[in-house]
């Protein structure tokens, strides 16, 4: 086998850090489809103490140049699942879950997070601008990854893959029942 190697890497755009806390931002997962990247970040990325202060965001290059999208709307967790919808790419699908590591669960005591919220899977039609809970009637807990297939979302959880009657996330039901309670971390189409 042949080995390939760069001695050259181009820089495409920087997340720098947190404003708050300086921490330098940490891409989580990404998603391309053609032209079309979005990049989940966050920073600090572990939450150790109250002074800690963990943020997330996303980075897309969708309508133009490399931005950080507004994310209205998106709860303030770890940014574990993305995938762009190939029909539309200023639709993306993004799952969240606790923060890395689980070093101290979202909401624990003494929790510095201001906007944790109840989420486990979001929808953007705005590339990101704004986020829209989809949830529905999943159980709470943490989502690790989603998967746009046949017009339908499917989702690996800590507590198995459960699929929607759509890409609206109103209905959710749980992949196969006969499979035990397992966590699921990958999904592929």
């Amino acid at each position: 086998a042949e080995t390939v190697t760069s001695s050259t890497w181009d820089l495409v755009y920087s997340l720098g850090t947190n404003p708050e806390t300086d921490a330098i931002r940490t891409t989580t997962v990404m998603d391309v489809h053609g032209d079309a990247i979005y990049a989940g970040f966050c920073g600090d990325c572990g939450h150790i103490n109250d002074k800690t202060v963990f943020q997330n965001g996303i980075a897309t290059n969708v309508g133009g140049e490399w931005h950080d999208a507004a994310a209205s709307g998106l709860d303030n967790r770890f940014i574990a699942g993305m995938e762009i919808d190939p029909a539309d790419p200023k639709t993306v699908y993004v799952t969240l879950a606790g923060y890395q590591a689980n070093i101290r669960p979202a909401g624990s005591h003494e929790d510095a997070n201001p906007n944790i919220g109840t989420g486990n899977v979001f929808k953007s039609t705005d590339a990101g601008e704004t986020f829209t809970d989809i949830s529905g009637n999943l159980p709470r807990t943490q989502v690790n990854s989603v998967v746009l297939r046949n017009g339908q979302l499917l989702i690996g959880t800590d507590i198995g893959a459960f699929i929607s009657t759509d890409t609206s996330g109103s209905t959710w039901a749980p992949l196969l029942s006969s499979l035990s309670v397992r966590p699921v971390r990958v999904l592929q189409a």
